[in-house]
């Protein structure tokens, strides 16, 4: 209840007077604070708070709204840092993408997708458990699926095996996903899944054997790393902790390219564990990062373009811009905008979020 409270509170931020961005520990990696001064109130928090990314978010909103017209106190690191946040252009996005328009009527239902790049991570922390308990399991790759609901099947010793599933989109990209029979029957895998600003996060337990796991692939740094933790009943079972080997090739499709960095960018690219790549290119001080996975003939790749705000010597806050899903096909090609987790461009979340694309008309044949 405490926790609604302050996000109530931060939401309610208007009136701003003054506004400081700062440093703390300087010389020790320092972390980023936020002091504000608003209609005769105060809220401090540092990088390091839960809280800390909805009140930027909040800020910049709010500082672009009324520096115009109020007076607000702020120095020259708080007037960048909120400055570089506020670099969202609506009319620079249009302008990537002239032959598409809007459609109010989609192609392509999420709900009927999700399973293309969801469920790839689920069977790879199947195949981590089985292996320590049943040996090999195969799955097939047909997947029964009706939007959020599916069966996967296996083999395991020429004995078939069925998992019902459910996958349930919380908020965001963050997905929970119930799987049942897992090792035994009956026994229920839960599997969260979240495609963020840094990579993607991935935790799960079982309930009969007690297994329990994180997987995370980190794009943050030079490298992007893969590591997967996990415990059987409270023991460590699998610890793994690696660079994501370099394809010395690809990048994302033409669609995807013109929309980031353009198509002339250098991308890094490297496979997931799992299947399907991660993409990253850094152009225009963004970086623009993309998760992609191909099935039922169709390509999906989720995307976002986030600017990296900080302070000399600190960790990079990073600050979203955009995000979207492209659902490519033979026959058809379509834009969805995400929204996107705090921090991140208001001016973007009110005018593009949740909005879908497709080409027009006078250039679908080409």
């Amino acid at each position: 209840m405490v926790g609604n409270e302050i996000l109530n509170q931060i939401q309610t931020i208007r009136d701003l007077k003054m506004v400081k961005i700062y440093p703390l520990f300087e010389g020790e990696t320092p972390l980023m604070g936020l002091m504000v001064y608003y209609a005769d109130k105060t809220m401090n928090y540092c990088s390091a708070d839960r809280y800390f990314p909805a009140l930027l978010d909040r800020i910049a909103m709010v500082y672009e709204e009324e520096a115009e017209t109020g007076e607000i106190i702020v120095d020259d690191l708080t007037k960048r840092i909120l400055g570089e946040a506020n670099e969202f252009c609506r009319d620079d996005l249009l302008a990537r993408l002239p032959e598409y328009e809007e459609n109010d009527d989609p192609e392509f239902l999420p709900k009927g997708f999700t399973h293309v790049y969801v469920m790839p991570i689920v069977t790879y922390v199947m195949k981590a458990m089985y292996g320590r308990k049943d040996g090999k399991i195969q799955f097939d790759d047909f997947v029964q699926q009706w939007f959020e609901k599916g069966i996967l099947s296996g083999v395991i010793d020429d004995r078939r095996q069925r998992y019902p599933y459910r996958i349930s989109l919380t908020a965001g990209d963050v997905y929970d996903v119930t799987v049942c029979n897992v090792l035994k029957p009956g026994n229920v895998l839960k599997v969260n899944v979240s495609f963020g600003m840094s990579g993607i996060a991935a935790t799960y337990y079982d309930q009969y054997y007690c297994y329990q796991g994180t997987l995370r692939i980190d794009v943050r740094g030079d490298k992007m790393t893969f590591s997967h933790v996990m415990k059987d009943q409270d023991q460590a079972a699998i610890e793994i902790h690696q660079e994501l080997e370099e394809a010395p090739w690809g990048a994302p499709t033409e669609c995807v390219r013109r929309l980031t960095a353009g198509e002339n960018a250098e991308w890094k690219a490297s496979m997931i564990p799992w299947g399907g790549y991660v993409y990253k290119a850094v152009a225009d001080g963004k970086t623009y990062l993309v998760y992609s996975n191909d099935g039922l003939g169709i390509t999906i790749s989720r995307g976002v373009c986030v600017k990296k705000l900080s302070i000399q010597g600190g960790e990079d806050t990073l600050f979203g811009q955009f995000a979207f899903r492209f659902y490519e096909r033979e026959d058809v090609t379509e834009l969805r905008f995400l929204d996107m987790e705090y921090p991140r461009s208001a001016r973007y979340a009110a005018e593009y979020a949740d909005r879908c694309y497709v080409r027009k008309l006078e250039y679908a044949g080409e």
